[in-house]
């Protein structure tokens, strides 16, 4: 029996066997190859056979899952290769290919890890190496310290030769003191042979073997040794000892002596090695030695108790990191992997310590290191499903886009003829929504030939005109012609758009009744897609009204100006006429009470006896009345001026002012107390501003003249983005209900009895601010003083 011959179902199961074999013997060699660590080799392995299942399950609905086969024909006019082999060839290699790309992927994955995890544990041995040195190189600093202290090789010999008690309590009182201070636990004055002299530190001295050695061999040497880590049986549960031995400077006249200095490995030496830089459930730091066909671990370890020096692992069949360094199975400074002393695997690196014979390891568990890994393995288990999966839709979308064909070959042409339906409509609306504008625009628009025959005209242009859409048709643009329009105008159009450029400008027309009208026109020529120019397009609107309203704005216009002008001279025949009558009144009114004020002074003066008490009282009101009258007039003559002069105005110096003010006036109130603060300059008349402080500083001193201890206060304040110039009284004050009167003329608070005055100063006061731009107001509690503020224009503009 042929191939041939086979049936469908013989074929699949066959076709999967061989796949399957296939694929077991190279995918394996292939991850074996990629990945030799055998816990992520089995790991990935699992996963990968998993991915196979599922995607050969996929694989095989997608083969059985056939309906039923159509004809020969039927294939030919869908344009359909009847064989469907070739897409399950694509499919299987398409598989193949996703699961080696996850397996690829999981396998660098874990190796990145690895590599990772080993360089940071490269990193944290060299940091323990280093740390270890360095503790060890401040111990040896230590002991070469006291090697060097002469003093203290005096008191050693004084106290063992002469029994000097207080060379003994100087010796005891320094190694005491040396010991706390660099945390020793115990220092020891010793006698050539180890026995202990003189001890210092808690805890009873017991013998030591090793310690004597020590002591021997390093006053034998003259050098300073240490006693390596060590433990004394007598001490169960012993201490760890590492004692550095110091020999004292030797004469032939004196006895041969040596102290030494427990460092004290489980406070110091221990801490440093156990601690892990990073969060880790498994990582650690662990001492070794080689004592003779036995490893010795020298610290307390992570996951045991009381092992210092206690624990040992014979060195033969042991698969120990420590081991594998120790016999040379292992390079030190290198990546190791093997078990810890629970028997779990892990991966280290082994590193030499100097001189002292020891080994640090930095290990971690495999199962911490790649728990990463294995995560992210299930995270590409996940992408490779779902990758599979799409390729299973779409392996099962192609063929069932066969089945499709025949329909869509059936619909297309209707589909084709309903798009170009939809194109016409939205052609023919959008023709409709244009001639729509154009229709309903209020502008007068015209489309004429090369000819200047007008082809179309919107209905703006018929209501325009007064000519009828039929009237306008055929006719040329000179139907409008009123013969105002200027003969250049028409040539400077048709220059324009001979030359293919747009033309704007004012025609003079005439409508269809005969009258006249002005238009805006804007002529362009209109091109096709080729460049050529077929038509003409003119834009006009009626500007009739709007040229009858600049007319008639031009004629108020000059009759403005010259209403000014007339207002202007009313305005200069008035200020002379003021100033005629000022003069008048300073002359006119002067002459008489100056004679009424001599003749009541001659009366009071040649004819003083003969006048009785009230008759003299009588004749000094009438003095008095008529100097109040001339100091009113001058007042008003004085508020006159001020509102017509003319302001000259320039940077003012405002704290110079001010101060020239004081000058002049508080020579007359040497009690008052005057407080003058920085003024910023001003904007202004500097004559006119004078007056101002010239007012305002009087009145403060005149109305706190009374107080007992009278205060001026002169300042300035920023406010809301301005400067508030101020005088502040400590005088009489004033109800605030009455302020605005304060600034008319004739205005007073107080009579002439309690406080002379005209009410003028403040009505000038007023008069200068405001003139400026300003403002001015007043702030007051009645016997309590009074504030008086101003501001000027900030921008350097004023009032005219």
């Amino acid at each position: 029996m042929t191939i041939r011959h086979l049936r469908p179902a013989q074929k699949i199961a066959g076709a999967y066997a061989l796949f399957g074999i296939a694929w077991i013997l190279v995918s394996d060699e292939l991850l074996l190859a990629t990945v030799p660590d055998k816990t992520v080799f089995f790991d990935l392995s699992l996963w990968k056979g998993l991915v196979f299942v599922l995607g050969t399950a996929f694989l095989i609905y997608l083969v059985a899952d056939r309906h039923k086969p159509r004809t020969v024909e039927e294939y030919k006019a869908l344009d359909v290769d009847p064989r469907m082999w070739p897409l399950v060839l694509v499919f299987a290699l398409l598989a193949a290919v996703i699961v080696l790309a996850g397996i690829g992927s999981a396998a660098y994955i874990a190796a990145g890890y690895r590599n990772s995890e080993t360089e940071r544990l490269q990193a944290i041995a060299d940091l323990k190496v280093r740390q270890i040195g360095a503790w060890l190189a401040e111990r040896r600093a230590d002991a070469h310290t006291l090697l060097n202290d002469d003093s203290l090789a005096e008191d050693a010999w004084r106290w063992r030769e002469k029994g000097d008690a207080a060379a003994r309590d100087r010796l005891l009182k320094r190694l005491n003191s040396y010991r706390r201070a660099y945390g020793y636990g115990r220092g020891m004055l010793l006698d050539e042979t180890g026995g202990a002299i003189l001890t210092a530190g808690a805890g009873e001295h017991v013998e030591s073997p090793i310690l004597r050695d020590t002591v021997r061999r390093a006053i034998a040497e003259h050098r300073i040794l240490d006693t390596d880590l060590y433990r004394i049986a007598a001490q169960e549960p012993g201490e760890v000892h590492l004692e550095f031995v110091i020999p004292l400077p030797e004469t032939p006249q004196r006895p041969r002596l040596a102290i030494t200095l427990d460092a004290d490995p489980a406070n110091l030496l221990f801490p440093l090695v156990q601690s892990w830089p990073t969060p880790s459930a498994s990582g650690e730091t662990l001492l070794f030695r080689k004592d003779g066909e036995r490893i010795l671990y020298l610290n307390e370890l992570r996951h045991l108790t009381d092992t210092a020096l206690r624990m040992s692992v014979p060195v033969a069949g042991s698969d120990l990191l420590a081991v594998q360094v120790a016999t040379g199975r292992a390079a030190a400074d290198s990546a190791v992997e093997g078990v810890d002393y629970r028997g779990v695997p892990v991966v280290g690196v082994v590193k030499v310590i100097g001189e002292t014979g020891w080994y640090l390891v930095a290990k971690l568990d495999k199962e911490e290191l790649y728990a990463q890994a294995r995560r992210d393995g299930v995270w590409i288990l996940l992408v490779v499903s779902l990758t599979l999966l799409a390729a299973t839709a779409a392996s099962r979308l192609a063929y069932k886009r066969r089945e499709l064909r025949i329909a869509l070959a059936q619909h297309r042409q209707e589909a084709e003829k309903a798009q170009a339906l939809q194109h016409l409509r939205q052609a023919e609306e959008q023709l409709r929504m244009l001639w729509l504008a154009v229709e309903q625009s209020p502008e007068s628009i015209l489309i004429t030939d090369l000819d200047a025959r007008i082809e179309y005209a919107n209905e703006a242009f018929t209501r325009v005109s007064g000519y009828s859409r039929e009237e306008a048709l055929g006719q040329n643009p000179h139907i409008l012609l009123s013969g105002k329009t200027p003969a250049a105008t028409h040539a400077a159009l048709w220059e324009a758009l001979t030359a293919g450029r747009t033309w704007q400008g004012e025609f003079v027309n005439q409508r269809k009744n005969g009258e006249a009208y002005v238009e805006w026109a804007v002529i362009s020529p209109v091109r096709q897609a080729d460049g050529r120019i077929t038509h003409y397009l003119a834009v006009k609107s009626d500007i009739t009204e709007r040229k009858r309203l600049d007319a008639e704005l031009d004629r108020h216009r000059h009759h403005l100006e010259e209403l000014v002008e007339a207002r202007t001279a009313a305005l200069a025949r008035a200020n002379r006429e003021l100033e005629s009558f000022s003069y008048s009144v300073s002359h006119d009114l002067r002459a008489p009470l100056r004679a009424i004020n001599g003749y009541a002074h001659l009366l009071l003066e040649d004819s003083r006896d003969r006048w009785t008490a009230e008759e003299r009282d009588f004749l000094n009101r009438v003095v008095r009345a008529a100097n109040r009258m001339g100091q009113l007039i001058d007042d008003i003559l004085e508020f006159s001026r001020v509102s017509r002069a003319e302001m000259k105005m320039a940077q003012v110096d405002m704290h110079g002012l001010a101060q020239a003010c004081l000058d002049e006036q508080a020579g007359d109130y040497p009690a008052a107390r005057i407080v003058l603060g920085p003024l910023p300059p001003a904007f202004g008349d500097e004559t006119a501003l004078r007056q101002v402080f010239a007012n305002l500083i009087g009145n403060a001193l005149k109305y706190s003249s009374k107080q007992e201890a009278p205060r001026i206060e002169i300042g300035a304040q920023e406010q809301e983005g301005e400067t508030a110039y101020y005088v502040r009284d400590n005088g009489a004050g004033f109800s605030m209900e009455y302020a605005q009167r304060l600034f008319g003329v004739f205005q007073r608070m107080h009579t002439d009895a309690e406080f002379p005055g005209t009410g003028i100063g403040l009505a000038i006061v007023k008069n200068i601010v405001e003139r400026h731009g300003g403002r001015v107001w007043a702030e007051s509690v009645k016997g309590e003083g009074a504030t008086f503020r101003f501001t000027l224009v900030r921008n350097g503009s004023a009032a005219a």
